[in-house]
């Protein structure tokens, strides 16, 4: 009969875990950058103006390099996360024929996008952006009106995914 516990080595899995959670809190959510928006709520709120009313004269403000976009996503932790949100965004914009359903899919992207908020692989901010947006969207009951505010979705997620780091 032995004295002395037996050495179970699957305990190293808490360390291992601990470690990988670590790196990746790190990772997404170290400091704000410098230009980090100052009040993110008014930079949401016209970008929001844009997907209701995607017009021409309002561009210019949103993308430019020193628009409301890059001073409020530049050096935003964003990840390969984003990139696989974008491209399910383009698909959705691709393949939208009925309103309903590309709301709804939409709407799914609302709980994997929370479920990579929670797990560390996507920002906030992003999260946030994300979640407003589509909330926005799905608001929306024209059919040509959600196709155009879409369409614009889909340009200023593109804007964001350029400017994150």
């Amino acid at each position: 009969m032995a004295l002395y516990k037996k050495n179970n080595y699957s305990g190293n899995s808490n360390y291992r875990n601990n470690r990988n959670n670590n790196e990746r809190n790190d990772r997404h959510f170290g400091e704000k950058p410098s230009n980090y928006g100052s009040n993110p709520e008014n930079n949401y709120s016209e970008i929001l103006d844009y997907l209701k009313k995607p017009e021409d004269s309002k561009k210019y403000k949103l993308f430019s390099m020193d628009g409301i976009i890059s001073k409020d996503f530049a050096g935003v932790p964003g990840g390969s996360q984003m990139r696989k949100f974008y491209d399910n965004v383009v698909d959705i914009y691709n393949n939208a024929r009925e309103m309903e359903s590309s709301k709804g899919r939409l709407a799914m992207m609302l709980p994997i996008a929370y479920y990579a908020n929670q797990r560390g692989f996507l920002n906030r901010r992003l999260f946030d952006f994300i979640k407003q947006s589509i909330k926005e969207l799905n608001s929306m009951g024209d059919a040509d009106e959600f196709k155009r505010s879409l369409e614009a979705f889909k340009d200023v997620f593109q804007a964001v995914v350029a400017y994150t780091k």
